[in-house]
């Protein structure tokens, strides 16, 4: 069974863990490609929930 739930910061790490993976990334419009990068997303959706 699959559910979904809010991220949450302790999700980044695997988030860019798997948007740098070129098995993903290839179907992506945009990539992340640092912690940082990721950290400036996560802020943005969490000040703009309808991003």
């Amino acid at each position: 069974m699959t559910s979904l739930r809010d991220l949450t910061l302790k999700d980044l790490d695997s988030l860019v863990r798997w948007r740098v993976d070129p098995n993903v990334n290839c179907y992506l419009a945009d990539r992340l490609k640092s912690r940082d990068e990721a950290d400036v997303w996560f802020n943005g959706l969490k000040s703009n929930p309808q991003i």
